[in-house]
């Protein structure tokens, strides 16, 4: 199987699959809002000040994912808020991943039919495939994570150069990239230990001075400043008290999160036997490669470390970027285990090696196919009805120097223009308590409070808050509509 005849087919396979099913609304993500504001910010001159989201250091720093927004940037121009052409821009960099990923299990001594199954395996998984509803730098990430896997012990001056720019762009994309940074220069420095020389030491220093100015050029570029209030926000994050309960948590979190990956929904096949099976290869392909230890393998162990500890848990969008190294594992441990029983060169080495994967990819496929469908369904958002005309209303009938809380206030922010503040605490909306939000809101003397009433809105609707509200003479109802009301706060002093 020629190389780019495997190309040729994820292009055409790939393509139509998930361009013929696209979304055009999007979720209540305040993330995404958060960097469109940035494209949006940029095209117009325009630039988001701290006064204008109250209270956002508890929930996020104003100055992250540069990379990413000049990236949508460039579309903005043209497609403004319309979603379709983002989600399309997404999907085309979940193919392009695709291709990267294929090289990157052929070029770890897979087969080229056992590398495309893997690719299969991981684009089209229902959990990662309904990813690229999201507008998120996720896939475009995962792009630049296995390029610069791919040239790392590449020595020329060019390549050395190109990999301080990707490490740059990976940093400027997602903080993340920061992980890339630790696992190279842990991979670098082994390797001047066991044979010092000047230009290894040379090498390091001109990655990290080439991607800290890529870094800090694209932070200049999109926020007109070097802020460096991210990395400061994600540090003020992990809580040295709670670290040990943090881990404990998050471990049987993602644990559970990769079982379910693994998971397969054949009548024929015992689940439970299937899937310890996948995750005992899993296990065996790790240990398989501790005598020829790669830059992957250590930033594999760093990421799950900052996982693990991290406070916010996001689903399978944070395994995302190990994903593919564990399906590598996956396929080093089928291969270490097979090589016992039949020589690789005997025909019965590709029908054995083929069976798991395929199962699974069968096993999967109805699953897969709703997730891919799933993008024509409607879903609840900022682009619904209702929210359209909450935030119609909202720009004729304030003043842009007026405050309103909401829960989500990048999107409104983004969406109306106004000074916005997050109604939840730090800890979510279970968090929630009315005595809370009358104090913030005093503290911060916001002037509206917008709220969901509409249960289908599950990432805004509190039941708690709508029950609490009714009655209270602090607040005065403005407008309402069949999903959201709209209330002038009394008395702010």
């Amino acid at each position: 199987m020629y190389r780019y005849h495997v190309e040729s087919f994820l292009i055409i396979f790939l393509g139509s699959v998930l361009l013929t099913s696209i979304n055009h609304t999007h979720d209540w993500g305040g993330d995404f809002a958060q960097y469109m504001n940035n494209a949006s910010d940029l095209i117009n001159g325009t630039k988001t000040q701290q006064q204008e989201i109250l209270d956002h250091e508890n929930f996020t720093p104003l100055s992250r994912g540069a990379g990413f927004s000049l990236l949508l940037a460039a579309l903005y121009p043209v497609f403004q808020d319309s979603i379709a052409p983002y989600t399309i821009f997404i999907s085309l960099c979940l193919i392009i991943a695709s291709i990267g990923l294929f090289q990157f299990f052929k070029k770890e001594g897979l087969s080229p039919w056992l590398s495309l199954a893997m690719v299969l395996i991981f684009v089209l998984h229902p959990l990662v495939v309904v990813q690229r509803m999201e507008i998120l730098p996720t896939f475009p990430f995962l792009i630049l994570l296995f390029i610069g896997f791919s040239i790392v012990d590449q020595s020329s001056k060019k390549s050395i150069l190109l990999l301080g720019m990707v490490v740059g762009l990976m940093i400027s994309f997602r903080n993340v990239g920061w992980v890339f940074m630790a696992a190279l220069f842990i991979h670098e420095g082994i390797d001047l230990l066991k044979s010092f020389h000047w230009q290894k030491v040379f090498r390091v220093l001109l990655i990290v001075i080439v991607s800290q100015v890529v870094d800090l050029l694209i932070k200049w570029i999109v926020f007109g400043q070097l802020s460096f209030e991210n990395l400061s926000w994600y540090d003020s994050v992990f809580t040295p008290a709670q670290m040990w309960l943090k881990v404990q948590e998050n471990f049987f979190y993602y644990y559970d999160l990769i079982h379910l990956f693994f998971r397969q929904y054949l009548v024929q096949v015992n689940h439970t036997l299937y899937e310890k099976a996948f995750l005992a290869l899993v296990l065996l392909g790790f240990l398989s490669r501790l005598r020829s230890w790669k830059l992957y393998d250590t930033f594999f162990l760093l990421y799950l470390a900052l996982i693990l500890t991290y406070f916010w848990q996001s689903g399978m969008r944070f395994l995302v970027p190990v994903l593919p190294i564990i399906l590598g594992y996956l396929g080093s441990g089928m291969k270490w285990l097979l090589s016992k029983f039949i020589k690789e060169e005997h025909p019965r080495w590709l029908v054995f090696s083929l069976c798991l994967p395929i199962i699974f990819l069968i096993g999967q496929a109805n699953e897969s196919m709703a997730a891919i469908q799933q993008a024509k369904s409607t879903v609840p958002g900022p682009q619904s009805p209702a929210a359209i005309e909450a935030f119609d209303f909202i720009r004729r009938h304030t003043d842009p120097a007026q405050s309103i809380a909401f829960h989500k206030p990048w999107v409104l922010h983004h969406y109306t223009g106004r000074v916005s503040m997050a109604i939840n605490p730090k800890n979510g909306i279970e968090g929630f308590s009315m005595s809370y939000l009358v104090d913030k809101m005093q503290r911060f003397k916001v002037d509206y409070l917008l709220i969901s009433i509409d249960p289908k809105d599950v990432a805004i609707y509190n039941q708690t808050l709508v029950s609490a509200i009714s009655g209270d003479t602090r607040l005065t109802e403005r407008r309402r509509n069949d999903a959201f009301v709209f209330f002038v706060i009394e008395n702010k002093d």
